[in-house]
């Protein structure tokens, strides 16, 4: 019943189960004894207008004893007293086997059609204990006449043409919010938002939805990460309010959580950007849920940011300004991935809005555009980039794995090609060569594989390995694949060992041999 003008509604009929049929019965003699459970307690000063439907339904209880007179009052008057004299006749029939089914899209309830009343009356009446149903019965009094009414678990009250809850309204609608939120005076927040961002309307973490009830002085704010799919603030507190345009008395804002990274010398960002009227409408009519206003409006403020025409980069709630280099490096990327964004978003003039972003993401999104580019600011000459450019395939190969390869390729091609050839070369030198060259070309990752690659039983070769682990500075994680005696052998062969990992080519053979005659070896290294 979130606004009640548009209630779409849909009937039905069914068989009155015996718990409905005696739940009903015995409603109808609650309200023959008390009949103020049907009507709003007025709280305001001056006349009201359910003092004269109070009088005739007063009289209604007068010959609540006499059936046919209930039923002929059952037919004529105002509605709310046919009403209530249709709901007395099951007091006397004690029957109630078929029932009407009232449909909305906040749920169902069946009630039992007596006398010339209009549906929406009968249901409030003999649901004078739902709170949201029991509304149907005064809802075009409201609308008609401009009334504020609020219905509570105890009943309801009219606050009269001015928009005016009870404090105890007020607090039930809040204690009845589903989630777990504190209250600091008038500001009921989530754990993740502070009364001081509420105040002055800024995120610090998080964004959050603020709901500013005006006639209540009240505002909520819930996060987005406590916001439920299946929770609406505003319309869980409308649909226990019958007033002229409950949409009117809440005002809502998204609250987004875009912070400064870098000082600018000029920012020209809002960070408060208005709902969009379509979301707005689905969200107070109960369409949206918190969650889901929250979600659709950060995708219209990406949209917002993206459409300004200059440079800009914001990874997930923080901005950069123009600052490549300081966006590029939360990104955490390998040397390749920073050559390759580097070449990219120095090309790239509108804005760069991201989420959840590894390097590979960022570059994909401008690959088809700048992508040979970044190949080229590897390999170094067009030709070349051409080349591994036509043969990638995006299918099978990501932009980080395409620029790797070309690091790879350019690293073979420059460093490799300058090292010593050698024809053979004894097992232990060739394990050795053979981690070195691969570290030199693809980095520590890739000689770690190709420690890991090694499965002989050579204890010697062993002992090199877990040397090269502790110049890598892996030792103590894979300290436990070696012997004692490998390790402590690794400790002495340690620097020969991170010498040849950074070797040029003038000395990488010395250090080859070196590394070998630590290992006891005899042998003396020969190159082609």
């Amino acid at each position: 019943m979130a606004k009640q003008k548009r209630l779409k509604i849909r009937t039905g009929a069914r068989t009155a189960s015996k718990v409905q049929e005696k739940e009903l019965i015995s409603k109808a003699k609650k309200i023959k004894k008390n009949p103020d459970l049907v009507i709003p307690k007025c709280e305001h000063e001056g006349r009201c207008t359910f003092d004269r439907i109070r009088r005739q339904v007063k009289r209604v209880q007068l010959l609540a004893d006499d059936e046919k007179k209930l039923t002929r009052l059952a037919k004529s008057g105002d509605q709310l007293a046919r009403a209530y004299a249709a709901t007395l006749l099951l007091t006397h029939s004690e029957k109630a086997p078929y029932l009407a089914v009232f449909r909305t899209p906040f749920g169902e309830i069946a009630y039992a059609m007596r006398g010339k009343v209009k549906k929406e009356k009968l249901i409030g009446v003999q649901n004078y204990d739902k709170p949201k149903w029991k509304l149907l019965s005064v809802l075009d009094l409201a609308t008609k006449r401009g009334l504020h009414i609020y219905s509570t678990k105890k009943g309801m009250i009219c606050m009269g043409k001015e928009p005016n809850p009870p404090s105890y309204f007020v607090k039930e609608m809040i204690d009845s919010i589903k989630y777990p939120i504190g209250k600091e005076g008038k500001i009921c927040l989530c754990e993740h938002v502070s009364k001081k961002e509420v105040k002055e309307e800024k995120a610090d973490l998080n964004s959050y939805i603020l709901v500013h009830w005006k006639s209540a002085e009240t505002d909520i704010a819930v996060c987005g990460k406590c916001a439920s799919k299946k929770s609406n603030i505003v319309a869980s507190i409308i649909q226990n309010m019958a007033v002229p345009k409950p949409e009117e008395d809440f005002e809502v804002k998204i609250i987004t959580a875009l912070k400064c990274k870098i000082d600018c010398e000029s920012c020209n960002i809002e960070r408060h950007l208005d709902i969009k009227e379509e979301r707005m409408k689905g969200y107070t009519t109960g369409i949206l849920s918190d969650y889901e206003l929250i979600q659709k409006h950060m995708e219209d403020f990406e949209e917002h940011l993206k459409s300004k025409d200059e440079k800009l980069f914001v990874l997930d709630n923080d901005c950069y300004g123009e600052d490549v280099e300081a966006f590029i490096n939360e990104l955490k990327p390998t040397d390749s991935e920073r050559i390759g964004l580097e070449t990219i978003l120095e090309k790239v003039e509108t804005p760069v809005i991201v989420s959840k972003a590894t390097p590979n993401k960022v570059l994909n999104m401008f690959w088809e555009d700048y992508g040979l580019d970044a190949i080229k600011a590897i390999v170094g000459d067009e030709k070349t980039a051409s080349k591994l450019y036509e043969k990638a395939d995006l299918s099978k190969s990501s932009p980080s794995q395409i620029l790797r390869e070309a690091s790879i390729f350019t690293k073979k091609r420059d460093i490799i090609s300058a090292l010593p050839n050698y024809g053979s070369l004894p097992s232990i030198a060739k394990f050795a060569d053979n981690v070195a060259r691969i570290y030199m070309t693809q980095g520590k990752e890739g000689s770690l594989r190709a420690i890991e690659h090694y499965k002989g039983g050579d204890t010697r070769i062993k002992s090199v390995a877990y040397a090269f682990l502790l110049a890598l500075g892996q030792g103590a994680s894979k300290k436990w694949q070696y012997t004692k005696t490998e390790i402590d052998f690794a400790q002495f062969l340690k620097e020969p060992a991170l010498k040849l990992l950074n070797s040029g080519p003038g000395e990488y053979h010395d250090n080859l041999q070196s590394l070998l005659s630590a290992t006891g070896s005899t042998k003396k290294l020969t190159q082609d």
